[in-house]
Order: C-alpha cells, then structure tokens, then sequence
C-alpha cells in the first residue's frame, strides 16, 4: 500500500498556429492528401523549449499516420494528410498525455487549441493526526518510553532538514522499542514514501490502519502512496498504473464510508479518477471537496485544470480567478497568473 501526499497539478499547454516545419517526416503527398493541421506547445512558465514529438494517430488507435517535431519556439506543421478523422497527441515526459480530435477536409487546413496537464505531482507533507507537528510530546512522555520519544523527535527533525536516511534509520529504532508508537509508524511510512521505498511505506501505513481501524489517516496515506507509486511508474502503462489506481479508489472508497464529510477525501477521490480518465466523476468529486471545504486550494486548481482538458476555458478561468481571490499570497501564485492570461488569449 502506499504514502502521504499532496498532489498539485502543474500546467503546460498546446495551442495551435499556422506555421510551416518538419515536413520531412510526412506522408508523401497524393491528389487527395491536401488537408494540413498548423500547431505550436507554448510552455505557461520559464521551462527551456525542447523539440517536441508530435504524432498524428488512427482515430481512437494508435496506429501511427504521421509524424513530425517542434522547432524551438513550439511550432510544428502537418501537411499532406489525406482528410479523414484523426487523434493529435502529444506525450511529453512529466505530463499527461494529451489527444485531440480533429476532422479533415479536402483542401482546408485545422487549427485547433488543446491545453497539456503535467502528470500530478505528489508532494510529501508531514500533516496528519499522527505528525510530529501536532503530536503533544507531553502525551507521548506519559505513554512511551523516554527513548523512543526523544528518538522520535530526533527524526522529526532530521525529516525536515532532508536527512530521510537518519529519519528512517531513527525510526526504526523506535518502532522496534516501542511497536504500539503510532506517530512513529505513520512518520516511517512518510518518509519511506518519499524515499519511493513503497512497499516499506505500504507496510506501515497498514500497521496503522490495524492499530487504529475507526482513523481515516492511514487510509489516506495508502491512497496518496498509491497515486505517487503510479506517477513513478508511469511509463509501465496503464496496465500497470491502473493496478495502483484502483487500489487508491478502493481505499478512499473505505474512507469515505468512515468519514464521507472529509473534503480532502473526495479531493483524492477526484484525483485519482481525473487520473484514470475518467473526468465526469473527477469533476463531481472536486465540486464536492469545495462544497465541503471552500478553501481547498488544491481542489481548485485540479478543477480548473479539468476544465482545461476539455476546453472549457470560462469555466477553467473561473475556478483560477477563485483559486487567486481565495489564495492571494499563495506561493504558485506567478504560475497560475501566467495560465490565467493564456487562457484569456483562448476566450
């Protein structure tokens, strides 16, 4: 099972303009092959523009028709294509695959505008019931030994100054001296989760959820650990990713029936359906987090990207302006403003 997480969704995009390049690796031409596609990747940060792929697919296949790289600007072109309906498709490392659907016909070109969603960060944080944080040191004298409570702090502090391998090392002392530490287990799986050591974290986090079955928290950590495991491993495929997401869905799932006012449930229950592509429940469950909780700041920021996907572009600039009146000294506030002035270039 997997570890604890905040997953914040990145923006990148593609919008498309007429440019002529890469024809290279295009189909030779033919009397009916006269339809084109014009396009451009414009990064809404300060990344490096790198040649990107672009493939041009079967509809709803992936029998590959053609072919072709960015220049350095973003810009790319299809040219010669024999008109019929195809899947553009974008597949960057870090991000979410993106494929549009674009019907060609004779002698008329396409231009179209799709926004890119990076792959969902997973951000270790140390919050929780169970985190040293909040844990009253005070308590924990009374009930564990003097050792394992100084012990504990010791890689408290060590987790937050970077040094997992001490943190872990410390850890484990402690849950050896004291098995029933709880603070212990769940900080152990916390930070063997940021240590990509999942089935360590797994083991922890289902310690916790034996000792203490009535908790959400444990169930939580096992979702997110299960979201960071399939980020990582998202090269396998969805064969294997899917395996992993599902798991996060029958935990959340647990927690839900636990605990069904928990907003930061509901907010992964949508990531991890947005995930799986499976964007109208995605939808209703980020609309249910912020009903629960109206300052869930990742909760937005999921919606308005979800709206970017389907090019809803009022409807993803809504849930960004929201997100900035809600949050007006929130750190990625420079990146959400950048994607706020894309987007009204869209409208």
């Amino acid at each position: 099972m997997r570890n604890k997480i905040v997953v914040t969704l990145p923006l990148l995009w593609i919008s498309f303009a007429s440019y002529a390049f890469a024809q290279a690796n295009q189909p030779p031409p033919s009397r009916t092959a006269t339809a084109y596609i014009d396009g451009s990747i414009i990064l809404p940060t300060n990344q490096a523009m790198e040649r990107y792929e672009i493939l041009l697919l079967s509809k709803g296949g992936e029998q590959t028709i053609a072919y072709t790289y960015t220049d350095l600007s973003g810009r790319y072109h299809f040219t010669n294509i024999i008109p019929s309906t195809y899947d553009v498709v974008v597949r960057i490392d870090g991000f979410d695959e993106s494929r549009v659907t674009v019907n060609l016909s004779p002698n008329r070109g396409t231009i179209a505008n799709i926004m890119l969603t990076p792959k969902a960060t997973t951000t270790i944080t140390d919050s929780g019931p169970w985190d040293s944080t909040v844990v009253n040191i005070a308590e924990l004298n009374r009930k564990f030994p003097s050792r394992a409570v100084d012990d504990f702090q010791k890689a408290s502090d060590s987790r937050k100054k970077g040094d997992n391998a001490r943190a872990a090392e410390l850890l484990e002392g402690v849950v050896k001296l004291s098995p029933d530490f709880y603070p212990a287990h769940n900080l152990l799986g916390i930070v063997y989760q940021s240590m990509n050591r999942f089935r360590d974290a797994e083991k922890q986090y289902n310690i916790l959820r034996d000792i203490n079955t009535k908790d959400v928290v444990p169930l939580v950590n096992l979702a997110t650990l299960y979201l960071q495991e399939a980020e990582v491993n998202g090269d396998e495929g969805p064969l294997v990713t899917g395996v992993m997401y599902d798991d996060a869905l029958h935990v959340l799932q647990d927690a839900a029936r636990l605990d069904s006012q928990n907003a930061n449930v509901l907010y992964l229950l949508g990531v991890t359906f947005y995930r799986s592509k499976s964007l109208r429940i995605a939808e209703a469950s980020f609309k249910q987090a912020l009903n629960l909780d109206m300052n869930l700041g990742a909760a937005r920021l999921a919606l308005g990207n979800l709206y970017i996907q389907e090019q809803k572009w009022k409807d993803a600039l809504d849930q960004f302006d929201k997100y900035l009146a809600e949050n007006p000294k929130a750190a990625d506030k420079p990146q959400v403003e950048a994607i706020r002035a894309k987007l009204i270039q869209q409208l």
